[in-house]
């Protein structure tokens, strides 16, 4: 409710009024159609504004999102491709990976050949095209007959040796009459296949003699464990992280095997600067001596020679056993001699020693 101005006397009157309360003119007549007057433009605008508000919903808003989301879709497509082209070779070298785990070397080539001179996939490219050769079939059986010993090792602890040496021979024996291409390689993959035999020659002694048979088999074990790790050191041998701490093994049984071969190759050299000399006959016993200093960094509990005296034909006519030193020092120098009747022709020698 408001005030408005009578037109007649001027006089401030209600605007529902029917008729100005001082002059009785009538308010109503003249004031409700300049009301709807009044109205009518407000009630055409908010329609207006009504009809506004339905087309900007209906129509305006699905066609702007249909052009973001065709702009982000296009947005994601290039960032794809341009992520693509720019991390093709990562990518390669992923796949390449994927395909090295699963053994399928032709694959990792056609992946890997536009980038097998980069430095981040030369090795793995390499690698395939080795195991493609003659020499990396024998890799591949290699190693699948040491997880397949190793395997029935971890069933049976306590199972037939030769059952477990045969498992191996079963995938190499095809490759006796294989001549390789790298002479290192092939003599290496024929000295594997030899331990192998030796472990079986051995194992022929088990029940008849002991002694002997535990002598060939440490031996065979020793030349198998230091070829493992080779093998293991220098080629891409197939064998998955299962194996790890067997694989670790071998790899140091083959360490401490290299270090005591090599402190045995020391031993034989300085047995062999000098040679045995005749210092002495008595009847029909003759003295022979040699001397032999301490060329290693150990000091032995014992030390003496083992000798074969072998006639002109180089067979064996008797074994002696020198005089023993003990506390032998490096740098030391000590006279060993034996005696015997056998009048040899010549003379053969190897140390036996106990080490502090």
């Amino acid at each position: 409710m408001g005030l408005i101005i009578c037109p007649e006397c001027k006089n401030e009157v209600s605007d529902r009024a029917e008729a100005c309360p001082k002059c009785g003119y009538p308010i109503a007549k003249h004031t409700q159609p300049e009301t709807a007057q009044a109205d009518a433009p407000q009630n055409n605008a908010a329609n207006g504004s009504e009809a506004k508000k339905k087309f900007d919903i209906n129509k305006l808003p699905l066609k702007k999102l249909c052009i973001i989301i065709g702009a982000i879709l296009l947005v994601c497509i290039i960032a794809a491709v341009a992520y693509f082209f720019l991390n093709r070779e990562n990518i390669s070298i992923a796949r390449a990976q994927t395909y090295t785990a699963e053994q399928k070397y032709d694959k990792v080539i056609d992946v890997l050949e536009e980038y097998k001179d980069n430095p981040d996939a030369k090795q793995l490219y390499d690698n395939a095209v080795f195991m493609t050769s003659e020499e990396g079939h024998f890799i591949i059986d290699f190693a699948d007959g040491l997880k397949a010993r190793w395997d029935e090792n971890e069933r049976n602890p306590e199972g037939d040796l030769k059952a477990f040496v045969n498992l191996e021979l079963d995938k190499l024996n095809k490759y006796r009459d294989v001549v390789f291409d790298d002479e290192t390689f092939n003599q290496k993959a024929h000295d594997y296949i030899d331990a192998l035999d030796n472990q079986l020659n051995a194992l022929s002694y088990i029940n008849t003699d002991y002694i002997q048979y535990n002598n060939l088999w440490a031996d065979a074990y020793s030349d198998r464990s230091v070829l493992i790790a080779y093998f293991l050191n220098n080629y891409p041998v197939p064998i998955d992280d299962k194996y790890a701490d067997t694989k670790n093994e071998f790899k140091e049984a083959a360490a401490g095997i290299a270090a005591d071969n090599e402190f045995k190759q020391k031993i034989d050299t300085m047995i062999h600067k000098n040679n045995f000399r005749l210092t002495d006959v008595a009847g029909d016993w003759n003295t022979y001596s040699i001397s032999v200093t301490n060329e290693t960094d150990k000091t032995f509990d014992y030390f003496h020679l083992n000798v074969n005296c072998l006639d002109a034909d180089g067979n064996i006519v008797s074994q002696e056993i020198t005089t023993s030193i003990n506390s032998f020092a490096p740098n030391q120098t000590a006279a060993f001699e034996f005696e015997t009747d056998s009048n040899p022709q010549s003379l053969s020698w190897m140390a036996e020693y106990s080490v502090q």
